[in-house]
């Protein structure tokens, strides 16, 4: 009976319910003995090497001569300890300073030397942050908030949101690792990444490596310019003709995306599978008034519907393969395809007009990621 009672009341601990258990005394009559174990923090989080100060009231029914802090299950001294005098009651302190960040299991115990019927415990979860968080900016024009050579350039989702990583970890240094470059496709960010040889201008990148390596948030913005190269035209005027692409150029840009952007992912996720990886779908910049062009371009994002061979398709079919998030700014700037100028410098016509997000549209993209980080923080 006893070893039963020892097993239950282990199971009660282990859920953190209070302790209670029918303890005999001569003469037939019982007392039952329960506790009350309330742990708080001097602070709900931590940085590494932070001293934070953890006190434990306690209050039971029986008396006890015996409490105990521990780390890991590792028994540490109290730098306080109070006992009633009925010893039924009482305050413990702990300083605690962890040297790793990770989530530390904090367990307070109090018992009766000699009584097994008498114990009870409460564990507290204490998380503590690097004092450092490292960011990661990957991608193409969007991510350099670049528009075009007479345009004022916006200011960027990923600089907004280095921003809004250092409010919200304050007494963290963020430090911002930028590497998106205006026109880069996924050719060029499976070249940096030592994949292999697809592109003509960039080659394998250690330092983008190694800064992938080591980040604790990484975003990513690619895929726009694998089609937009067939815009191109031969004119200084007019560089871009955004209305009569090469079809064949953007068929061989999807064709490099569907193949590339897979192997670009796995090769995130081995090198870093701790990140918060952030990416983020491709949006159509078409009026859904220019009906050729809208679907064209959604053809190529979304696929068939019997099929998803889409390229948004595959960013967010591979999301749980490679443990990273969706920004879903396609679905986001959708909901603007009536007059897709609220969003993009597509509109109005004129010989300036091009795809990127205007000011607004690149807010909309920091807040999908803000709201993506809160969630996962």
């Amino acid at each position: 009976m006893k070893r039963y009672l020892t097993v239950v009341l282990m199971i009660l601990i282990a859920f953190g319910v209070p302790a209670n258990l029918a303890a005999a005394k001569p003469g037939g009559s019982t007392k039952v003995f329960s506790a009350k174990i309330v742990i708080t923090a001097s602070m709900p989080t931590a940085l590494v090497d932070q001293t934070v100060t953890l006190t434990a009231n306690w209050s039971a029914t029986l008396g006890i001569n015996r409490t105990e802090w521990y780390i890991d299950e590792a028994a540490q001294p109290a730098s306080l300890q109070i006992f009633r005098k009925d010893t039924k009651s009482g305050q413990s302190s702990f300083v605690f300073k962890g040297t790793e960040a990770r989530d530390y299991a904090l367990q307070f115990r109090i018992w009766k030397e000699g009584d097994i019927s008498r114990d009870a415990a409460q564990v507290f979860t204490l998380r503590v942050n690097p004092a450092v968080l490292r960011y990661v900016s990957l991608g193409d024009s969007i991510a350099t908030g670049t528009t075009t050579p007479l345009t004022a350039d916006t200011i960027p989702y990923t600089d907004q949101f280095a921003s809004s990583l250092k409010t919200a970890n304050p007494g963290i240094t963020v430090y911002r690792s930028a590497f998106e470059t205006d026109g880069y496709r996924t050719n060029e960010i499976y070249d940096l990444l030592g994949l292999g040889d697809v592109s003509a201008t960039v080659s394998t990148n250690q330092t983008l490596i190694s800064a992938v390596a080591a980040a604790d948030v990484i975003t990513l913005s690619i895929g726009g310019n694998n089609l937009m190269q067939a815009c191109k035209t031969d004119s200084i005027l007019q560089p871009y003709d955004f209305f009569n692409p090469d079809l064949a150029v953007s068929d061989q840009g999807y064709e490099d995306f569907m193949s590339q952007y897979d192997d670009i992912m796995a090769k995130i996720h081995t090198l870093n599978s701790d990140a918060l990886v952030i990416v983020m779908t491709l949006y159509n910049p078409y009026n859904l008034s220019d009906t050729t062009m809208h679907e064209h371009v959604d053809g190529y994002y979304i696929g068939t519907s019997a099929v998803d061979d889409g390229m948004n398709d595959l960013i967010l079919g591979l999301a749980d393969d490679f443990d990273y998030h969706v920004a879903d700014v396609f679905t986001e700037f959708d909901q603007y395809n009536s007059d897709m100028s609220a969003v993009t410098l597509l509109y109005p016509s004129s010989w300036l007009r091009n795809p990127h997000p205007n000011q607004f549209g690149q807010n909309l993209i920091e807040n999908l990621h803000v709201e993506l980080y809160q969630l996962q923080n």
